[in-house]
């Protein structure tokens, strides 16, 4: 799933957010980002590990950063936590998920959020 980010996060298709008019999300699984992740030429020196996510850290590479969620339940601490990994550049953050979990967070800010001057940042 690929959004461009503007007043609201915009459905949109892949070729529309690799032309880089506007920053954008994508949320791919493991499969499809170790398929794609060349086209989106992020400078990724540190990839970030899709296998064992065991808390929310951030690694600082040439161009870009990447890391993984580790997201506690707060209704079930002791549930499993949610967890999914990233990779962030100027242009854009892609959320690299085989759980659902950040597609569900994507979603809720997709239809709560609405902002003046979109960027990555908010």
């Amino acid at each position: 799933m690929y959004y461009r980010i503007g007043e609201m996060l915009e459905e949109c298709e892949k070729d529309e957010i690799i032309r880089g008019d506007r920053q954008y999300v994508a949320l791919l699984t493991s499969a499809e980002w170790e398929k794609e992740k060349d086209s989106f030429d992020m400078g990724i020196d540190i990839e970030p590990d899709l296998v064992e996510i065991l808390s929310t850290q951030v690694e600082v590479n040439y161009d870009s950063l990447t890391g993984t969620f580790c997201i506690p339940d707060r209704n079930h601490l002791s549930g499993a936590d949610r967890k999914f990994a990233f990779a962030l550049d100027e242009k854009g953050v892609v959320f690299i998920d085989d759980s659902g979990a950040a597609k569900e967070l994507i979603q809720a800010v997709q239809r709560s959020k609405k902002w003046r001057l979109p960027s990555l940042e908010l």
